[in-house]
C-alpha cells in the first residue's frame, strides 16, 4: 500500500512540475527505469532518495509518503 501511495504522489508531483521521468531521473541522479519502478510501486526509493524528493517538491516526507493524508 505505501510503495502505491508514494509511487502516485511522485507521479502527481512530477507531473505538476511539468517534467518527465528521465529529467527526474537526472536530478536524482538515478536511471529513467528506476523512477518509473518507484511511480508503479515495485521499488521503493532509498531514504536519502525520499528526502531528495521531499526537498525539491517541497513536500515534506510525510505527505510525500502519504502519511498525513
Amino acid at each position: 500500500m505505501y510503495r502505491k501511495i508514494l509511487g502516485e504522489n511522485i507521479r502527481k508531483l512530477r507531473l505538476a512540475r511539468r517534467i518527465k521521468q528521465s529529467e527526474l531521473a537526472e536530478i536524482l541522479g538515478v536511471q529513467q527505469m528506476v523512477v518509473s519502478l518507484w511511480e508503479n510501486g515495485k521499488r521503493s526509493p532509498s531514504v536519502n532518495k525520499l528526502v531528495e524528493m521531499s526537498l525539491f517538491f517541497e513536500r515534506s516526507l510525510d505527505k510525500l509518503v502519504g502519511l498525513d493524508d
